[in-house]
């Protein structure tokens, strides 16, 4: 079976700290363990390579395509994507790099990192070290940065929860125009990482996304109030007919509200925090996929990011 993650170089492109991920691949990293060797253990020892493109013309002579070049890793010659000559390469060790200042000014520690697609995209992500507990219910803030190379999203910077009892993860805040707290970087502009951090605004983003989590396990609502949120986030209407797939995400959302993991929490049981996790299970651990790894992707850049948004959005707006 053909996985998400990146196998290119016989084992799973991906390193971590702690328990193993929910995908079940990786490789398990320890404390105190160098940017390099995190680097190394997540299959991120190469770099993109700019090469030009070319075609043959009625004589059999080759001609260079104006305007356009190849992406091409640099340890296997796979091409990555065809982009235009306006795109600036971010290096898988640029992103990596990303992480040594934030870890030594800050305190926070690598938490995991690695590759999809074949190294058409990659990312690493940082434990913050600020958790914290409502209801019984821990909650953990993380730092992800990640790039593409196919053209499909910008270099991203984006501060992520994690709830400890599920797994969960969420983008916070919601105070950037809706995009979860994102910082995106177009291809065409040069990175520079000293300007994202100063844009990241943790500090406020996360007593922000903290006061928004209480407001949530604080707003009870009824099993009818429950399904009409469900109903909403799913984009199921009154004047529509829901198609097989929506109501059948419903019925796994309702039975997740009422008995997934930490369903039973003082914060999530009957609470608009309780259903919200409801949705980001589905999206992160539930969500029919062709395999784990692209269930993977979609929960972390693809639809169910977007998903995970609008549903977080949704809930806030109901609790206002």
């Amino acid at each position: 079976m053909a996985h998400e993650l990146d196998f290119s170089t016989g084992r799973a492109a991906i390193a971590y700290t702690g328990e193993k991920p929910w995908h079940g691949y990786g490789t398990v990293m320890i404390d105190d363990m160098s940017l390099d060797e995190w680097r190394s253990a997540a299959g991120l020892d190469w770099a993109v390579n700019e090469r030009p493109i070319y075609f043959i013309d009625d004589a059999w002579n080759a001609e260079v395509i104006p305007k356009k070049k190849a992406l091409v890793r640099s340890d296997n010659n796979q091409p990555l994507s065809v982009v235009s000559d306006r795109y600036k390469v971010v290096q898988p060790k640029e992103i990596i790099e990303f992480f040594a200042s934030v870890i030594k000014e800050n305190g926070f520690k690598m938490s995991t990192a690695g590759a999809l697609k074949g190294g058409k995209r990659v990312w690493a992500m940082a434990d913050c070290g600020k958790d914290f507990q409502i209801g019984g219910d821990k909650v953990g803030a993380h730092l992800l940065l990640a790039t593409a190379y196919d053209g499909t999203f910008a270099t991203t910077a984006q501060f992520t929860s994690v709830r400890v009892v599920c797994n969960n993860t969420l983008g916070f805040s919601l105070d950037r125009g809706g995009e979860g707290g994102m910082i995106r970087i177009p291809h065409t502009q040069g990175f520079n990482q000293w300007d994202i951090k100063a844009d990241l605004g943790f500090d406020s983003g996360w007593v922000d996304f903290r006061f928004n989590v209480a407001l949530l396990a604080a707003h009870r609502v009824t099993k009818r109030e429950a399904l009409n949120y469900f109903l909403t986030v799913m984009g199921v209407t009154e004047d529509e007919e829901a198609d097989g797939k929506q109501l059948s995400n419903v019925k796994k959302l309702i039975s997740l509200y009422e008995s997934g993991p930490g369903s039973q929490l003082p914060s999530s049981q009957n609470t608009l925090w309780g259903a919200l996790n409801a949705v980001t299970f589905l999206t992160d651990h539930c969500r029919a996929a062709k395999n784990n790894g692209n269930r993977f992707d979609s929960a972390a850049f693809g639809g169910g990011a977007q998903l995970k948004r609008k549903a977080f959005a949704e809930a806030v707006r109901i609790a206002a």
